[in-house]
């Protein structure tokens, strides 16, 4: 009788690690005596942005970073421009995060940056890691009208009312009106349901608080909302002087009667015969 064959306890191998990954920090090892060693793929680096959407020179806030390495110097570009000089904050601690902003950048490019979508790109050189993200460049708000002419007197009252399409439904705005030296404060409004604002300049004290000595000239009108995500597109105002004065009309002068004419005198009867005097 043949002896009866010992069947063999079956051994899970682990799978094998290559060694250069754990060095990188890409997987973690959990080492448990007795036990097989189990790989866990460290979460992938991410970067949150303050906004995805902006109008040309509009701002994007970096608000945090995570999953690079750590105590690392970090790269900031937007379609391979490096705008790292624009942030503050570009070290990441020792877990390999920041967790308060790193600043706000503005897309490169002519014009505050071209309509359209642009990519992001965080980069830790040291670590060999990197995380991107998608901003949109939306056309500014526009004014209507876009071009606008007024009297100085027309200015101090009723002044003027321009309508700018184009922000975020509840945009908190401010507008203002410049020349080449001077700014001053047209207030702020709410964008509506369609993103539109309507603007109200007007001369009065308030306004000369804030820009004195105003008059005739050239002038913008533009603004932006509160996050500093959109600006928009100025309109062109040109005011004048006012004109002069014309007299008040005066009641026609009466034309004078004619004289009443005058008769001619009777012409004197010649005397017959001689004539004879009494003294």
């Amino acid at each position: 009788m043949s002896p009866s064959r010992v069947a063999r306890p079956s051994v899970r191998r682990p799978f094998p690690i290559a060694a250069s990954l754990v060095s990188a920090g890409l997987i973690v090892v959990n080492a448990i005596a007795g036990a097989p060693l189990v790989a866990n793929a460290v979460p992938a680096p991410t970067v949150a942005l303050s906004t995805t959407s902006v109008s040309p020179y509009g701002w994007v806030g970096l608000d945090s970073v995570s999953g690079f390495g750590p105590d690392d110097a970090l790269t900031i570009t937007v379609d391979g421009t490096d705008v790292t000089g624009q942030l503050s904050n570009t070290i990441t601690d020792s877990n390999g995060s920041i967790t308060t902003s790193l600043g706000s950048i503005q897309i490169p490019g002519t014009n505050g940056g071209s309509i359209g979508p642009h990519t992001l790109v965080v980069n830790d050189a040291t670590a060999g890691l990197t995380a991107s993200a998608n901003v949109q460049v939306v056309p500014a708000p526009h004014p209507t009208p876009s071009t606008i002419q007024r009297t100085v007197s027309q200015m101090r009252a009723p002044g003027i009312s321009v309508v700018f399409s184009g922000f975020a439904p509840g945009d908190s705005t401010t507008f203002t009106l410049n020349d080449q030296t001077r700014v001053g404060q047209c207030g702020t409004s709410t964008a509506d349901a369609s993103g539109n604002v309507t603007v109200t300049c007007e001369w009065n004290a308030a306004f000369s608080a804030s820009f004195a000595a105003f008059g005739p000239g050239q002038y913008v009108i533009n603004g932006g909302n509160s996050t500093g995500t959109r600006y928009s597109d100025s309109a062109a105002l040109t005011v004048t002087a006012d004109g002069p004065v014309a007299p008040s009309p005066t009641s026609p002068v009466s034309a004078p009667s004619p004289a009443a004419p005058v008769t001619a005198a009777t012409p004197a009867i010649p005397v017959t015969g001689d004539a004879h005097f009494t003294g």
